[in-house]
């Protein structure tokens, strides 16, 4: 997954959390709560994204040359 990619999904991701937080009455640009919410989301993919590099790293290396 290239980085134009992921970025798009996080972007659709956040789009998608606030309509559903403005629904709920629950959106405030500056809200400590939608702050928590989106760091927490945003550390969440963070490091699927380190676990999947780290993968791709350890394959690379054990390859047979």
């Amino acid at each position: 997954m290239n980085a134009y990619r992921i970025g798009r999904r996080i972007w659709e991701l956040a789009i998608k959390e606030t309509k559903n937080m403005e629904q709920d009455g629950e959106y405030s640009p500056l809200s400590p709560l939608t702050m928590n919410i989106y760091l927490g989301r945003l550390s969440k993919i963070m490091d699927t994204l380190r676990a999947a590099r780290q993968k791709d790293a350890n394959i690379k290396k054990n390859a047979p040359k």
